[in-house]
């Protein structure tokens, strides 16, 4: 227990509460929308409510999962508890969280020998153009 009173005990509190608010909002839309004799534009609306409720909570604790990852890779005393270490916690490293891991994204890549002569004068054309429209020189 006192690992957990490292962590601030208000914002422990404020969540809790924000998430009592959460669970009230989801029974009230749920409630709606079980009355099968209510109007269907209340209950379509509140199936919608509830979906975004739902995809809310889904990326909240996504983001808070890596917030949790980042704060152990940096080695921050908060999350260096025990516990974390037996879940393996302490082998996340910051190149192999996917948070911060960009794939590299293969580019389209042309060759000026495979273009069509047509499509190469053209681009000559342009580059003179732009050239002549500028001051600059153009070569011929």
């Amino acid at each position: 227990m006192k690992e957990i009173q490292k962590i601030d005990e208000k914002n422990i509190r404020g969540l809790i509460k924000k998430v009592l608010d959460l669970m009230k909002d989801m029974t009230e839309e749920v409630e709606v929308l079980e009355d099968r004799k209510g109007d269907v534009f209340e209950r379509y609306m509140a199936l919608h409510r509830l979906g975004a409720i739902w995809m809310g909570a889904n990326h909240a604790m996504h983001m808070a999962s890596h917030a949790f990852r980042f704060g152990f890779d940096l080695h921050h005393p908060f999350f260096q508890t025990s516990e974390a270490i037996e879940k393996g916690w302490d082998s996340v490293k910051l190149d192999m969280n996917p948070f911060f891991v960009q794939e590299q994204k293969e580019a389209v890549t042309l060759e000026m020998k495979d273009l069509p002569d047509e499509v190469k004068e053209a681009i000559v054309a342009i580059i003179k153009k732009q050239m002549d429209e500028k001051g600059g020189k153009s070569v011929h």
